[in-house]
């Protein structure tokens, strides 16, 4: 790397979790990635490949400061509901965003409570307001 450029290295805040438009946690970390479903394809004597459908996914660190996010996951699931979020950082903003499990309580004596969830998405709802452009 260039000198010079380490004013322009990204690094991260902080990210909130949204239900219904209310911010409902903060996370300390997340890892979003959106994987592309390619199915081969013959053009003439090569074999090329084309996309056919996307898939997104990660994982988000969450201290443990409040359980209603849990609680209220929890409900919706018991009455049969499959509860969406939309998840917010600085970079980007990830909507219809579900989680397949929930710790309902992790802990150890004398330690700060943290817990990574993983959580699949629909590429197609997310949204990019800031990007990184090129710096001369």
């Amino acid at each position: 790397m260039a000198r010079g450029f380490v004013k322009h290295v990204l690094s991260g805040a902080m990210g909130t979790v949204e239900i219904n438009g209310v911010e409902w946690f903060e996370c300390t970390g997340v890892n979003a990635q959106v994987t592309a479903n390619r199915n081969e394809i013959q053009d003439g004597m090569d074999i090329d490949t084309k996309v056919v459908s996307q898939k997104g996914e990660g994982t988000l660190t969450q201290s443990h400061v409040y359980s209603r996010g849990r609680a209220e996951f929890l409900r919706s699931w018991n009455q049969g509901t499959d509860l969406r979020v939309t998840l917010r950082s600085r970079i980007a903003v990830i909507g219809n965003v579900w989680f397949n499990t929930i710790t309902l309580t992790s802990w150890a004596r004398g330690e700060a409570g943290s817990q990574e969830i993983p959580f699949g998405f629909t590429p197609s709802s997310v949204d990019m307001p800031e990007t990184v452009e090129v710096v001369d």
